[in-house]
């Protein structure tokens, strides 16, 4: 894994990108809080122009810099015993 480079921002809160390039254009990322290093969430952006092509089904294509997932924790909390909500 590798830093990624410039401001990354989510949910309008800094983070520290961290990532790896999957089969050559998609680019998987771990974000965490810049102060913490707290889990925050992760992303995949594609970071090459890829088609895809499968039978009975439309072509389609995914141009670089396109969002291909984003999720984002939101809320954390801690119980005292399995099957306690927080």
């Amino acid at each position: 894994m590798t830093p990624v480079e410039g401001e990354v921002e989510i949910a309008g809160r800094p983070a520290i990108a961290l990532g790896l390039t999957v089969e050559g254009w998609l680019h998987e990322e771990v974000l965490l809080d810049p102060e913490t290093f707290a889990y925050l969430g992760e992303r995949a952006i594609a970071v090459k122009t890829r088609t895809f092509v499968s039978d009975g089904d439309p072509t389609v294509t995914v141009k670089a810099g396109t969002l291909q997932r984003l999720m984002v924790r939101v809320a954390i909390g801690v119980v005292g015993k399995s099957g306690q909500r927080p």
